[in-house]
């Protein structure tokens, strides 16, 4: 199954990733203080998704 960019990039989670990232550059660590309501294995899976 592929997912396309749009589908990727809209994902609710997905997209607070990555508007976490636009203003400084964050570890995955870094990025669960940032998002402390997302679990860590999501975060992770999620990122993985992106990358």
């Amino acid at each position: 199954m592929s997912t396309s960019p749009a589908d990727l990039l809209l994902h609710p989670i997905r997209l607070r990733i990555i508007v976490a990232l636009t203003v400084q550059q964050l570890t995955v660590q870094q990025l669960a203080g940032v998002l402390p309501d997302v679990p860590q294995a999501t975060l992770y899976r999620q990122i993985h998704k992106l990358v």
